[in-house]
């Protein structure tokens, strides 16, 4: 763990020479080169709409849907289209579109027949799309000309909008450039957003210029440049020299020194989703609910928040798989305090650990490394000896869609309480959006996605809510602050409830 951690310094201090030289920026002031430059600790994985599950805070700026998510609440609002029609019944969508709206590097105009083609290839087998479940709700999608296109639901759905269209399989492609660019359309797509990508260069940088013919205008800010520093603090002391002007960040020594400089501008929200450990439900002994039970109650969470995140969080509203932010959120669910003495008892109960040592794997993205060894340690001390392999992006994404692992550390964050649910759905394990093997809500979640009456709706929410509580498939062990850092030269009002929200078009560089 040592050695991974002293290489990862090694590359960032070498990534950041390399920010330094590119920059003609002095340590005050605006820089002389109009141009934003944006710090993160992983590079692009995956763009593509159809696949992509980590790239929001690049992929929001190059991609558009029929509706988009409002800037500061979880609603939508028209995007691609001008404007949308229901049916009565509540089955039949009609979108009116932009007629301004072009592709990229002269791919043409955007039309209803990119709309079509975009959610029948996440349709069909062959794509292989992690999205192709939710895509299931749809029963047709049919071009009425141009610039209408009419999509036809299998039942009327309530979380249509939110939870798929604004969301990532809602973003549209463009078929020329997904079969010109072949694989590398997941590096360097086509789309119609705010910018288009000039060039990438992996594990290093990602360039790019404003889309002069965005259908909202052509962006203030004409050239920005997405650098991948591994370190987050490296990244925060190159904010701090102004040699970058963004950063989302995700820990707290970043966050506690950012937040002393009169120079940097925060946009701190708790987010609309949880952090946490996800337990495999499928692995002996996590299958035996006692055993989640007692990890439950040997981890004291208000220490983790206060000691080892530094306050970096909170803890309201945790517990309850629906978030506070968004509907149908209770808090009457069955809750685990701390207390080492009854998940002694509980593992005792269950036969113990039989042996295992289940294996955590985690990412060295913000705080993780920290809290996988604070959990490890507060574990140890009831009997549970956990393997701690910390793993790179990519290798964290296979090892997640595979089911290779008993516990990770996870946490979604969304506007939908539907788009929730799918994270604890059977059909969507191992390779979709279930990372925990769990089944037991399944006939719940199927009744209240097709639910009308909201009435109605909230009730099997608040029954799913409750169910999921008490058999513990995930344990939530806090709510984090999403902050994206600026320099004060850059205005970026966004919150940052679903993700960190980096839509560079609504920036502005004094």
């Amino acid at each position: 763990m040592k050695d991974l951690l002293q290489r990862a310094r090694l590359t960032a201090l070498l990534v950041l020479c390399g920010v330094i030289a590119l920059t003609t920026a002095g340590a005050q002031g605006a820089p002389a080169q109009r141009e934003l430059r944006m710090a993160y600790i992983n590079d692009v994985v995956n763009m593509d709409p159809a696949h992509f599950s980590v790239d929001d805070h690049i992929a929001m700026n190059v991609f558009n849907g029929l509706v988009r998510y409002q800037a500061r609440s979880n609603a939508v609002e028209a995007d691609l289209a001008e404007r949308w029609e229901v049916s009565p019944d509540g089955k039949v969508y009609t979108f009116f579109l932009r007629r301004n709206a072009e592709w990229h590097k002269g791919y043409g105009k955007f039309t209803a027949a990119d709309v079509k083609y975009s959610f029948d290839r996440i349709k069909n087998p062959e794509t292989k799309s992690r999205y192709a479940t939710i895509l299931e709700v749809i029963d047709r999608t049919d071009v009425v000309n141009d610039y209408t296109v009419r999509i036809t639901l299998k039942q009327a759905y309530p979380d249509f909008l939110p939870a798929i269209l604004a969301w990532r399989p809602g973003w549209i492609v463009n078929k020329r450039a997904v079969d010109e660019l072949g694989p590398n359309f997941s590096r360097t797509p086509i789309g119609t957003g705010a910018y288009e990508i000039v060039s990438h260069r992996p594990r290093a940088e990602m360039v790019f210029r404003a889309h002069e013919k965005y259908h909202r205008g052509a962006p203030q800010i004409k050239n920005a440049r997405f650098l991948v520093i591994p370190d987050e603090n490296v990244s925060a002391l190159a904010l701090q020299r102004d040699e970058v002007n963004v950063m989302p960040v995700r820990g707290a020594q970043a966050w506690l020194s950012l937040a002393r400089d009169p120079n940097i501008r925060m946009q701190a929200t708790p987010v609309a989703g949880w952090r946490g450990l996800n337990l495999n439900v499928t692995k002996t002994p996590l299958d035996d609910v006692r055993i989640r039970r007692a990890i439950h109650h040997a981890i004291d969470r208000k220490s983790l928040l206060d000691d080892v995140l530094q306050g970096f969080g909170t803890m309201n509203g945790v517990g309850s798989i629906i978030p506070p932010e968004v509907w149908s959120h209770t808090t009457n669910i069955q809750t685990f305090d701390y207390n080492p003495e009854t998940a002694r008892r509980l593992l005792q109960e269950a036969g113990g650990m039989k042996g295992v040592r289940p294996r955590m794997i985690f990412r060295p993205a913000g705080d993780d490394p920290s809290v996988a060894a604070a959990v490890q340690q507060m574990l140890r001390r009831v009997g549970i000896e956990l393997q701690l392999e910390q793993l790179e992006q990519a290798a964290y994404q296979r090892r997640s869609t595979s089911g290779d692992f008993e516990i990770l550390i996870q946490g979604p964050t969304r506007a939908a309480p539907d788009q929730f649910l799918s994270g604890i759905e059977g059909r969507e394990y191992p390779s979709g959006a279930n990372q925990t093997g769990y089944k037991g809500v399944d006939d719940l979640i199927e009744k209240q996605r097709f639910e009308n009456d909201s009435a109605r709706r909230r009730a099997i929410l608040v029954e799913i809510q409750k169910k999921v509580a008490s058999e513990l498939p995930l344990i939530q062990l806090w709510r984090p602050y999403y902050v994206v850092a600026t320099r004060s030269y850059i205005n970026n009002p966004v919150a940052n409830y679903r993700w960190w929200v980096t839509w560079w078009e609504r920036m502005s560089m004094q």
